[in-house]
């Protein structure tokens, strides 16, 4: 080959009879280093294509696997932080029909597991989530914190019976803002996550 386009340059005019003679001319061993040197190229070539392709694949199916692991992750927040709500609603419901001091202890007490579960999930939420859901879990976080406040306060300023009685209802009628600020993280964890949500 290398022949062959040496006589090429070398011959300004070369007929194409003149190019056959001299690769003919050449040593057969030479002809067969060459054909085995461009056969080398071209599988090397192929090879390197190949390996590209499939480094390319394998990324992309780790890239899709990462996604489905930190979206069950999210998915799995949301449903430890609603779980949470709903204990601390259905104590809310039952403390009604109790006595006035236990009915504030027993508030306390689930307000508390909610936020330090509520807690938990924020932070993990606030390493794995964008920046609007971990906002709207945080708005849920403190209002949680909120409401548990207020019966802390209601329970130290040692309200009367008559005030202890309004204690749960009121707590009650402002879960209705935490329903809403839950439904709020709801929606952009499904935005988060890709979920239509026009269902």
């Amino acid at each position: 080959m290398l022949a062959i386009i040496f006589a090429a340059a070398t011959t300004p005019a070369a007929e194409p009879d003149q190019v056959q003679t001299a690769a003919a001319s050449a040593p057969w061993w030479l002809q067969i280093l060459l054909q085995a040197l461009a056969t080398g190229i071209f599988v090397l070539g192929a090879a390197l294509i190949t390996f590209r392709s499939v480094q390319a694949s394998d990324r992309r199916k780790l890239e899709r696997e990462d996604q489905r692991q930190w979206d069950n992750e999210r998915k799995q927040a949301f449903v430890a932080i609603a779980a949470a709500i709903s204990a601390a609603q259905l104590e809310l419901h039952r403390v009604r029909s109790g006595s006035s001091d236990d009915r504030l202890v027993a508030i306390l007490t689930v307000l508390e597991a909610a936020m330090t579960s509520v807690r938990d999930e924020v932070e993990l939420l606030r390493i794995i989530a964008s920046q609007p859901v971990i906002d709207a879990a945080r708005a849920l976080q403190e209002r949680l914190a909120g409401l548990w406040q207020d019966a802390l306060l209601s329970d130290l300023g040692a309200p009367t019976t008559d005030e202890m009685l309004g204690v749960p209802q009121a707590l009650w009628k402002a879960f209705g803002e935490v329903d809403d600020l839950l439904d709020q993280l709801r929606i952009e964890i499904r935005a988060e996550i890709r979920v239509d949500t026009r269902r």
